[in-house]
């Protein structure tokens, strides 16, 4: 809602002359998305077209959303900004678990994984039911099982839900669904037999593919190798999103075949689990930054070039200065000497550095009030600080510090239909409009 403010006051700003830094954007990066990631196309009718709403106006509560302001995230990780990071990942680390049903079903989220074993959005939820009724609780087999620890028994694996699932398959209903030793779980008949065979597809490549990982050594390369063909076994992407898998199978062999890691010494399935996860947390690049739309990043020194409006996100006083951990080792803190660095003060020096580049804005903003129980919460110091400086600069003769510093503030209620932001002319979003119309009571007109 600020940033639109701003679109519509400050002639000639495009989002491209917006930044807006956050102590931590990795944490920030989803509510990002969510927020900016809505909204409706803005096209010839300006920013400010939803300003100055009328609560009685059916018209206006028919039309969802509010405009739509381009951005782009840099400071993000491959593991966030890409799915099938995620999902090679949670496959790999599926062989240290015992192969849960719901960890199973966790995979079928990554649509990487249901490309490539021919699987609908649809078919999880059904797959879901399958799975319950025919007891699946975890382990591939007994002799996975026999490995963890517990009896040699196949009852509630997948090797036996699965069974149970097929025979339904194979058999009519009219018979007594029950063959050998196997009783069928469910009947199942038509299209939705695909659905089974996909998921009986799915673990016989997870169950390959993971076989012996776990204690396997091998030299970088040999690693490379394999983990690539896990890939191309168990993940696929189509059209504009084939990036996904080919970033992965790229960082596999930069890392493990052409990196410092491609030595002939063995390394350990943890060793390599450790090397791909610091990989898929490094920040690269990003070419994104500063690239036409509002740009989300993290506070960090020299970052804070020119920009028209500078908006400073979740100055929390338990965010900002950040408390970074310290070593054991580490011998410093407490024997400090004039002149040591200090993470405080250079947080402090970015707040300075994000001031002096704000041309025309700057906004702040934090969490005023505790959600749970209506409690006023403080800025964290820095900021409390400039704003001190900013109200003594600003009041006038009579007025006192604390009446200069509210004028500075504007305190948003806790709900975004509250009925107070629309009267402020504070929002922009129909759909929270409709809200506040509906819990005051009012009715469309006819």
């Amino acid at each position: 809602d600020e940033l639109l403010k701003s679109l519509n006051d400050l002639d000639g700003l495009q989002p491209r002359d917006i930044i807006v830094m956050c102590p931590d954007v990795e944490t920030m990066a989803p509510l990002i998305r969510a927020v900016f990631g809505d909204g409706e196309a803005n096209e010839t009718k300006g920013w400010s077209e939803t300003a100055n709403l009328d609560l009685g106006n059916a018209a206006e509560r028919t039309r969802p959303g509010f405009p739509k302001i381009p951005f782009d995230i840099a400071d993000s990780t491959p593991r966030q900004e890409n799915p099938a990071v995620r999902a090679f990942l949670e496959i790999l680390r599926l062989s240290t678990q015992r192969v849960t049903a719901a960890e199973v079903l966790g995979l079928l989220s990554y649509a990487s994984v249901r490309n490539r074993f021919g699987m609908g959005d649809d078919d999880p939820s059904l797959l879901r039911e399958w799975i319950q009724a025919a007891g699946i609780r975890w382990g591939f087999d007994a002799a996975h099982r026999a490995a963890e620890g517990r009896p040699e028994r196949s009852e509630f694996t997948w090797e036996r839900g699965l069974d149970r699932l097929l025979l339904g398959l194979a058999l009519d209903a009219d018979d007594h669904m029950h063959f050998a030793d196997v009783s069928a779980a469910v009947h199942l008949e038509g299209t939705t037999s695909r659905a089974l065979g996909s998921l009986a597809a799915l673990m016989e490549a997870l169950q390959s593919q993971l076989r012996g990982i776990e204690t396997a050594t091998a030299t970088g390369p040999v690693w490379a190798k394999r983990l690539i063909t896990l890939v191309d076994a168990l993940l696929l992407q189509h059209f504009d999103k084939a990036w996904h898998t080919v970033a992965v199978k790229r960082t596999i062999a930069e890392v493990l075949q052409e990196g410092k890691h491609a030595w002939s010494t063995d390394l350990t399935f943890s060793a390599v689990m450790a090397i791909l996860e610091d990989a898929f947390e490094q920040v690269g690049g990003n070419p994104r930054f500063v690239s036409g739309g509002v740009t989300f990043c993290n506070l960090v020194p020299m970052r804070s070039i020119p920009f028209r409006v500078v908006a400073l996100l979740g100055m929390d006083d338990d965010a900002f200065p950040r408390r970074p951990s310290t070593l054991s080792f580490d011998r410093l803190p407490t024997h400090p000497r004039v002149g040591d660095r200090t993470s405080s003060d250079d947080d402090r020096y970015q707040i300075l550095e994000a001031l002096l580049a704000a041309r025309d804005r700057l906004i702040v903003t934090w969490s005023g009030r505790d959600p749970a129980d209506n409690k006023a919460r403080p800025a964290t110091v820095p900021i409390a600080e400039l704003l001190d400086t900013a109200a003594a600069a600003c009041r006038t003769k009579d007025e006192s510090l604390d009446k200069a510093r509210g004028r500075l503030l504007t305190q948003m209620p806790l709900q975004a239909f509250d009925e107070r932001i629309f009267e402020q002319a504070a929002s922009y979003d129909r759909r929270m409009l409709a809200a506040a119309h509906a819990l005051r009571g009012d009715h469309a007109p006819e």
